[in-house]
């Protein structure tokens, strides 16, 4: 994979909006880069509750 310098992505940003292209919101992007959910977490803490319930040791989670 090659790697792009700021200008080089910039060149290409700027050739996107040229060609109509809208640049969401910041607010549609902010949790682009999350994985977790809140409802991920709310299932994580449930089955961190049922190993505790079950007697097995609960994995470490970050809520």
């Amino acid at each position: 994979m090659n790697r792009i310098n700021p200008a080089e992505r910039r060149a290409q940003i700027r050739h996107k909006i040229a060609e109509g292209a809208v640049i969401p919101p910041a607010e549609a992007m902010m949790n682009s880069g999350r994985r977790r959910t809140p409802e991920k977490r709310e299932i994580l803490k449930r089955l961190q509750e049922l190993a505790e319930e079950r007697g097995q040791k609960p994995w470490p989670a970050k809520f």
